[in-house]
């Protein structure tokens, strides 16, 4: 038993190299429309590999299986349509120049392809549309407001401006639905001096209101207490309730 299953080669598909299908085979020099210019298949397949030496010609498959060409026609079609938008893009880059020559020569050789390409990419409101529609409406296009040429630099600068917008955008977008509190900014803004004398006017207000009460007696019994208290060996300090500015001032007026 052999290691490779290449007894049949090369009467094989040329793409799968698997062996040839009786009477469902397509031979390389058909030509196609999915291929541009209506090309063969082996035209296309020296595009987009190499070109095969004549003299040797017959040491490679002469065929391909259906599924292959299926598959080959269906790329041969996304190629030839990326090609047509490049030279579209090409074209646009071109009028940013003042240079109409390349769209209008676009539309001219290739009229039905640029014309179902802008159908496909739904690009286009006008099915009959012409190279003059496009150089009219040119202006109202962003790529008008840009420089015809830049450096590199220049393009950094563009990208990191594009980049601040888009955030500055994000952020107000963000903003809508996140407002803070009053509080919050409230606390950001006011000065560490402003902030403590409020709250030792605070401190003095509830201190105030406790004495004006008379303090009521707990209600908690003694085993609650103990489980309620940390069971840890670290020593508690027992808080010391500040005197409040109020009592100060009471006793200096009996004084007096």
């Amino acid at each position: 038993m052999t290691i490779f299953k290449l007894e049949r080669y090369p009467y094989v598909c040329r793409m799968c190299l698997k062996p040839e299908q009786h009477r469902k085979m397509t031979s390389l020099d058909t030509e196609d429309e999915s291929f541009e210019g209506c090309a063969t298949f082996e035209e296309f397949l020296a595009t987009i590999s190499f070109q095969v030496e004549e003299e040797k010609r017959h040491l490679f498959p002469r065929s391909i299986c259906p599924q292959c060409k299926d598959l080959l026609q269906m790329f041969g079609r996304f190629r030839t349509k990326v090609r047509h938008v490049h030279l579209f893009m090409n074209a646009l880059v071109e009028l940013r120049d003042l240079n109409t020559v390349p769209m209008q020569e676009l539309f001219h050789t290739k009229l039905e392809s640029v014309r179902t390409m802008l159908a496909e990419l739904d690009l286009c409101h006008k099915d009959d549309c012409q190279a003059k529609d496009l150089i009219d409406e040119f202006p109202l296009f962003q790529i008008a407001k840009l420089p015809a040429t830049m450096e590199q630099t220049g393009i950094d600068e563009v990208v990191e401006v594009k980049k601040q917008e888009d955030d500055l955008q994000c952020c107000e977008e963000i903003k809508e639905f996140e407002e803070p509190e009053e509080e919050t900014l409230f606390a950001e803004e006011c000065p560490p001096e402003e902030l403590a004398e409020l709250v030792n006017e605070i401190v003095c207000q509830v201190e105030l209101s406790e004495e004006g009460v008379p303090e009521q007696e707990s209600t908690v019994d003694d085993e609650f207490r103990w489980e309620c208290l940390d069971d840890s060996d670290e020593e508690v300090k027992i808080p010391t309730k500040k005197k409040s500015c109020f009592n100060s001032g009471k006793k200096e007026a009996s004084k007096i």
